[in-house]
């Protein structure tokens, strides 16, 4: 096997690996909740909403999450964790691109190699024939009797 094929394989590998590792990332962040919260304050007492973007419908929204205090840092840990998995899924997206660009290009380079390598045998193979050709021959000696 030759090292560009070895060069190949280990991308293909690390694609595969990569496109496994968004999948899990995205399925999880699908979990997650999106946006900040917001408290909003009536009277004496603090209601609390996850305020997010919603692309479906192309509008803010406001869930209420309710008056529970001790609720609030779990939701934003797990805000923050949404926001560490998109990053990586970032990340993950501009690698595999990268990766996509390598293969690209060493399948260009293989294709190259071999219309390099047929050019060559083909010249090679009209050398031969110039050389075995009759003219090139080497003349014999008659043998006079």
């Amino acid at each position: 096997m030759s090292t560009m094929e070895q060069i190949r394989m280990l991308l293909a590998k690390q694609k595969e690996q990569n496109s496994q590792m968004q999948e899990q990332y995205e399925r999880e962040i699908a979990e997650l909740p999106k946006g900040n919260i917001v408290t909003k304050q009536r009277n004496t007492c603090e209601y609390y909403y996850l305020h997010y973007y919603c692309k479906m419908n192309k509008k803010a929204t406001s869930e209420y999450i309710g008056t529970d205090k001790s609720i609030i840092p779990i939701i934003e840990e797990q805000i923050e964790k949404r926001k560490q998995l998109e990053l990586k899924v970032k990340d993950l997206e501009e690698d595999l691109e990268t990766i996509e660009k390598m293969l690209k290009l060493s399948h260009k380079r293989t294709d190259k190699q071999i219309k390099q390598n047929n050019l060559r045998a083909q010249v090679k193979e009209v050398r031969a024939q110039k050389n075995t050709s009759p003219k090139n021959m080497p003349k014999s000696n008659p043998v006079i009797e």
